[in-house]
Formats: C-alpha cells, structure tokens, sequence
C-alpha cells in the first residue's frame, strides 16, 4: 500500500512538471508570436485602408430628386417599396402615431419601441417632433438603393423656407408576406453607416498602433 501511495505522489509531480514545461512553453510561443525576433523601432500610428464592396443598384432621379406626394391613410398602400414609403411619410407628416407603426416590420417595431421606451422616446416626443420638423414641409426622395432583399429610400426633408435641408436620411424596407415594411436589419450593416451612394466613400479608413 505505501509503494502504491509513493507511486501516486511521484505520477502527480510527473504531471505538474509536464503541465508546467508546456505552460511555459505555451506563453514563450504567444511572447514569440507578439515580440519580432528581430531588431525593431518602436511602433508607429499607421493608416489601414480596409475596402468593402457591396453589390447594390443605385437609382437616382434625372433631376436629382423627386418631391413625395403625401397621400391620406385610405388612399395608402404597402404594395411596393415606393407606396410604402410614401405611406410613411404621410403618416409622419400628418402625425398619426398608429399609421406610423403600422409601416414597420413587426419584429424591427418590437426593438425600436423597445429602445425608444428606454430612452423615453414616446408618442407624444414623435409628434412633437414631427410637427417641429415634418408638418409642411417639402419631402424629396433623392435615391433608391435596391442591396439584397432590402430597398433603401433615401429622402430629404426641407428646411422652413423650403430649400432642402443637409441632412439625408435612409429608410429600409423589406417585403414581409406581400407588405413592404420598415426594416431594422441592416442598422449594423457599414452599407448604412458609411452610405456611399451618398458620400461617394468605398473604403473605410482605421486608425491602428
């Protein structure tokens, strides 16, 4: 029974040796991996031009954009990515809240109220705003982008004078059943965050050591 036991003991600092050699032997390869083995100055900030190509179709007005007609809730429809659009804005601009949710794609509705509900983003803030920055004024739809299964109404609402505004907003809509709705599926895509159908960018510039 003692030889047994001295066996044991002996087995289990075989092992911790072992598991301590590749331990180490471990981190000098990750040291070997970050460290050069050779000379090296200090580092330096770089610039890392990364390029991401989308395959979209971009639609843009002869005259550089197309005024929205607003239409009244009876006469809307959500046939197509155009009706669709324009039933939001006229939901918008005739500050009907439930018209307004109804043009969202069910799960896309759920987080947006979910996150507008944690901001304290509520009806009464929408209708305040869109009676400060929707009510009477011009709406231009100045492109279409047609990526995937999602069309992309870029549209610009006019400042009080009615000159347009500098800032063009993006809406996402994606048929749902035979319903073109307001998607949220793409607010992690860069195809939005850079829109280079806008800002003419095709490549993203990082900052790295």
């Amino acid at each position: 029974m003692k030889q047994v036991t001295v066996f044991s003991q002996m087995l289990i600092l075989l092992l911790a040796c072992m598991l301590t050699m590749m331990t180490r032997s471990t981190h000098a390869a990750e040291l070997l991996w970050v460290i050069p083995t050779y000379p090296a100055s200090e580092p330096e900030k770089k610039s890392l031009i990364v390029e991401t190509q989308f395959d979209y179709h971009l639609y843009t007005p002869h005259k550089g954009h197309n005024q929205v007609h607003l239409v009244q809730r009876k006469y809307a429809s959500l046939d197509s990515a155009d009706d669709s659009f324009v039933s939001r804005m006229s939901a918008i601009s005739s500050v009907n809240y439930s018209w307004w949710l109804d043009t969202w794609q069910p799960s896309s509705k759920q987080l947006a109220l979910q996150y507008y509900q944690q901001k304290g983003l509520d009806q009464p803030y929408w209708e305040k705003v869109w009676r400060e920055k929707f009510v009477g004024r011009k709406i231009r739809l100045k492109q279409k982008v047609i990526y995937n299964d999602y069309i992309v109404m870029v549209y610009n609402v006019s400042n009080p004078n009615g000159k347009e505004s500098y800032l063009d907003l993006p809406v996402v809509l994606k048929k749902e059943s035979n319903d073109w709705l307001v998607s949220l599926d793409l607010r992690q895509s860069p195809l939005l965050r850079f829109s280079p159908w806008l800002e003419g960018i095709d490549s993203e510039k990082v900052i790295y050591e």
